[in-house]
């Protein structure tokens, strides 16, 4: 659940350079991750399904630790994406800067 969950999730934060918010994924992306995501959750609690998997439910606590989990893990990677881009953005600046300098000189 902690896997397709997070890799869903991830999806989003991993795909673009600007911040997963601020993307537009398409409609049926939104829509596929949602409901891969609810079955995943779901899948646990469905009975006769579960059984036959030999799936059993996560107690409450369990379950909100590992979507917390995932929450940060998401939150982490803004975070270093934003780090990492504004890294490299300075360095082509910097780098521009520099060669252009040379050039005048």
């Amino acid at each position: 659940m902690l896997i397709v969950t997070g890799g869903c999730l991830l999806a989003f934060t991993q795909e673009y350079r600007a911040s997963a918010a601020m993307a537009r994924p398409s409609r049926l992306l939104l829509t596929a991750t949602a409901v891969v995501s609810l079955l995943a959750v779901s899948l646990p609690y469905a009975g006769a399904v579960a059984q036959a998997f030999g799936f059993l439910p996560l107690p409450l606590p369990l379950l909100i630790a590992t979507f917390l989990i995932v929450l940060l893990y998401v939150v982490a990677t803004e975070f270093t994406k934003l780090w990492f881009y504004g890294w490299l953005m300075r360095a082509r600046v910097d780098g521009a800067r520099t060669s252009a300098a040379e050039d005048a000189s």
